[in-house]
């Protein structure tokens, strides 16, 4: 969309768009992996590969028009084989990703120190959160992975947020979800997030 409305102002004007359309594609990959990204493999390949493709023929496109080359046929055909190509690349990536979060579950810490130095941020935790409830783990089923990281971060609104969410999926937690409701209200946090978590805290119990 972007870069066909480029194709119809000046040059300055173009070079902006096609520069600001090839920093949206790159900004979106975090998507993948920010605060767990999306639940289905399948999501994140597509999007990846997209983002990254869109990305290249952005660079593509800008370096015909600075050459003042007009775009072929070819060049449609060619993103088509790139986004398949790089859909089965990313794919067996994200899939070794996420085994690789399954493993740091299978010897997940027993000690803070430890927890600290293996999970080094709230990202990376919910992470690790999101495959472990996808595969079903042990550690995160019983909810024991919320331990350290509630004590780290008992200030973080997502964190509890997640603490919550998973709680109410088992209904005889509401023990959990009432101390959740008391320790964001003691600590006095607010926002959105904290207002739903208070709000349906309310509605379970």
């Amino acid at each position: 969309m972007f870069i066909g409305f480029g194709s119809c102002t000046n040059q300055i004007m173009t070079i902006v768009i096609l520069s600001f359309t090839f920093l949206f594609y790159v900004s979106s990959i975090v998507s993948i992996f920010y605060q767990g990204g999306f639940v289905y493999l399948s999501t994140s390949v597509v999007i990846l590969s997209s983002s990254v493709t869109s990305a290249l023929f952005s660079i593509l496109t800008l370096i015909c028009f600075a050459l003042k080359r007009k775009g072929e046929l070819i060049y449609v055909f060619g993103f088509m084989v790139v986004f398949v190509l790089l859909t089965f690349v990313f794919y067996l990536i994200l899939r070794g990703y996420r085994m690789r979060l399954l493993a740091v579950l299978d010897s997940y810490p027993e000690e803070m120190s430890k927890f600290i130095e293996i999970v080094r941020s709230k990202n990376y935790f919910l992470n690790l959160c999101l495959v472990g409830f996808i595969y079903a783990h042990p550690i995160c089923v019983d909810l024991k992975i919320f331990e350290f990281a509630i004590e780290r971060w008992k200030s973080d609104p997502v964190i509890n947020f997640a603490f919550a969410k998973f709680n109410a999926i088992y209904l005889e937690e509401t023990n959990r979800l009432i101390w959740i409701y008391f320790n964001v209200s003691l600590n006095k946090l607010n926002g959105p997030t904290i207002r739903c978590i208070k709000e349906q805290t309310l509605g379970i119990i």
